[in-house]
């Protein structure tokens, strides 16, 4: 009998909306980047570059307390890498990745190492919006520990 190619036919999932998914949970294309350094490349190389991290991105933000905010929790050892997309960071040359992400300028996005969007929160301001991000990300890594444990019979 034939073969059928069932790579073919699989279709990303979407997560519906949930504590742990707000305002995301959709595969996220490929887009292309350029790198602060200048050099050209692409979303998936910049995931594959953090190993299994996550990994934030704060899109073109307007004040340095939302840079300092996030990057505070990165410091405290949140599981995520923190990029910055805007200048002196990643360039979204083609808008591409702010329509992939659907965030607009302020907006923090959290990326899963399987380039899932684990979540976008609109105004990650110092206070809430840190709060809320902080919530977001310990959702999510609890539950990527909780799968990986699974995984291993812990």
């Amino acid at each position: 009998r034939p073969l059928v190619n069932t790579g073919r036919m699989s279709v990303a999932n979407p997560y519906p909306e949930s504590p742990a998914v707000e305002g995301a949970g959709w595969s996220l294309p490929n887009v292309p980047l350029t790198l602060p350094d200048g050099s050209r490349s692409d979303l998936v190389t910049l995931a594959r570059s953090t190993g299994t991290s996550f990994v934030g991105i704060l899109y073109a933000p307007a004040r340095e307390e939302d840079v300092s905010g996030i990057a505070s929790l990165e410091a405290k050892g949140v599981p995520f890498r923190f990029f910055v997309c805007g200048a002196g960071g990643l360039g979204d040359p083609s808008g591409k990745l702010a329509e992939a992400l659907r965030v607009a300028a302020g907006g923090f996005a959290l990326i899963r190492p399987d380039l899932y969007l684990a979540a976008v929160v609109r105004t990650p301001e110092v206070g809430s919006g840190t709060v809320e991000l902080g919530r977001v990300v310990d959702i999510e890594a609890t539950l990527a520990v909780s799968h990986h444990e699974a995984r291993q019979g812990v």
